[in-house]
């Protein structure tokens, strides 16, 4: 467990040291952030480990859904499942470096696909 230390600012100053501070991730975390910042067949790989991710929580969250939806087949919500683990992937990329280390990374990425089939879903 970490330790944090608290100092006072003053009102209207900037805490350099705050602000210069970069985020620590655990190793997972800065594996896949490495990945997916990295160019070439890295970085293609890493896109393609993280849309399986993502399409596994949506193919999770559609099937937890599944009975509140008899108007759907199952080929209608594998597609669902799959737009919305497509769509996840361009907001998880979007948002890489919003991403603050506060869960892990996989995670994190796993809620947007939790919310894109939910959302698609309504």
């Amino acid at each position: 467990m970490s330790t944090v230390t608290l100092r006072a600012v003053e009102p209207g100053t900037t805490d350099v040291a705050a602000t210069q501070r970069k985020p620590s991730f655990d190793d997972e975390s800065r594996a896949w952030l490495d990945d997916l910042r990295a160019e070439g067949r890295r970085k293609d790989e890493a896109i393609s480990r993280l849309h399986a991710l993502l399409l596994r929580a949506a193919r999770f969250e559609v099937a937890r859904r599944r009975v509140t939806l008899p108007h759907l087949r199952g080929d209608e919500l594998d597609d669902i499942a799959l737009e919305a683990a497509d769509d996840a992937l361009m907001s998880v990329l979007r948002r890489l470096d919003d991403f603050r280390g506060l869960s892990r990374f996989s995670t994190w990425a796993y809620k947007f696909a939790l919310f894109e089939a939910a959302v698609k879903l309504r």
